[in-house]
């Protein structure tokens, strides 16, 4: 009981310390719109510009969240966390907009506002890190603060804020230890990874992961795919096509960079009855996860999930946008928010902690 009271004060202190250093509470939200084409990313680079205050010189702070999609839990605290944060400000508004997976349409977005100078700042968590980058490399040569979330990008921006993916891997790869060593007798086994090359979280997970299991020479990687898309439909036909690859008895551990692959390969092991094997990371909250560890150990292929608190990503990310639009630039390149292992011996604890933090979302949803 201590431990899950200890859990809830802490998750308190987190959420409210991220919003405490902005001024005082009101609230004016309103919402983006789409339009126009995509501008040429092409022509010479324009030399990099130190960030503006109160760019479009309206005297308020107008916020531009530029987001890859609402298909998950990050998303939706992405965009909760924004909302609540502003609401604890004073002067501050959002402009939402949600790309759904097109990054054509995120670059015509960013444009639009610069174009229209409806914004002062931007946080961008893009669907396709070489898509975007010339365009947020534009708009942060024009003088707006640009702070990326979730999905690093190779260009000038004032902060980057995201799970330590890396910290995460190695709870993984651990959990991923502990297991093989509780079927096979010792840490021996064979294990396929999916990844996302062309995503920095999914790399950094990865490797996280493959550090642990480069100390037990018994623990062999037979396989790894790259999965640049994250859409469930694409998770489940990859799931598909590895279990009819890997037979039972020929692969011991799945690791899954995200949700998408994780919810496939637990839908094709129920359509095909497979239990001989186990599937570890997701690295998010899904009802999904939740309710295969529910069912306890033995009973479900899910051995363990990752979870990243993206509701305290999401507002780490707002209070400096809302910081760099003043003029006060952050002081850290990059921000790591920890993240937790979820198995079935913590899953109470951690669903106290987790549905206390959504209640107080929720509205803001």
């Amino acid at each position: 009981m201590k431990k899950k009271l200890l859990s809830i004060l802490l998750s308190l202190a987190l959420v409210f310390s991220l919003v405490a250093c902005s001024d005082n509470a009101a609230n004016n939200n309103t919402a983006g719109n789409n339009g126009g084409e995509v501008a040429d990313d092409g022509g010479d680079a324009a030399t990099p510009t130190e960030p503006i205050a109160d760019i479009n010189g309206d005297g308020k702070i107008t916020i531009a969240c530029v987001h890859r999609n609402l298909l998950g839990a990050s998303g939706v605290n992405f965009r909760a966390a924004y909302y609540y944060t502003a609401a604890q400000m004073d002067n501050v508004e959002i402009m939402f907009y949600d790309g759904n997976q097109d990054v054509t349409k995120q670059c015509n977005y960013i444009e639009d506002c610069m174009a229209s100078k409806a914004c002062d700042a931007f946080i961008v968590w893009t669907c396709d890190p070489d898509g975007i980058v010339g365009t947020v490399q534009a708009a942060h040569d024009a003088g707006y603060p640009i702070i990326v979330i979730d999905i690093s990008l190779n260009c000038d921006q004032e902060a980057f804020v995201a799970a330590g993916n890396y910290e995460m891997g190695v709870m993984t790869g651990e959990s991923a230890v502990e297991y093989l060593t509780e079927k096979n007798g010792s840490p021996s086994g064979k294990v396929y990874v999916i990844t996302a090359s062309n995503q920095s979280t999914a790399r950094d997970r990865e490797a996280g992961f493959l550090s642990v299991l480069e100390e037990y020479p018994d623990i062999e990687v037979i396989g790894t795919y790259d999965m640049p898309t994250s859409s469930v439909d694409d998770g489940v036909a990859l799931a598909d096509d590895l279990i009819q690859q890997y037979p039972e008895g020929t692969v011991d551990l799945f690791f899954c960079m995200n949700m998408s692959p994780m919810l496939g390969i637990i839908s094709a092991a129920a359509t095909s009855s497979r239990t001989d094997f186990v599937v570890v990371g997701g690295f998010d909250y899904n009802d999904t996860f939740v309710e295969e560890l529910e069912k306890g150990v033995g009973n479900t292929i899910v051995w363990s999930f990752a979870a990243q608190d993206c509701f305290a990503i999401g507002s780490q990310a707002f209070e400096l946008a809302v910081e760099a639009a003043q003029g006060n630039l952050p002081a850290e390149d990059t921000y790591n928010v920890p993240g937790q292992l979820v198995t079935a011996e913590n899953l109470d604890e951690y669903l106290e902690v987790y549905n206390f933090q959504q209640e107080q979302v929720l509205e803001y949803q």
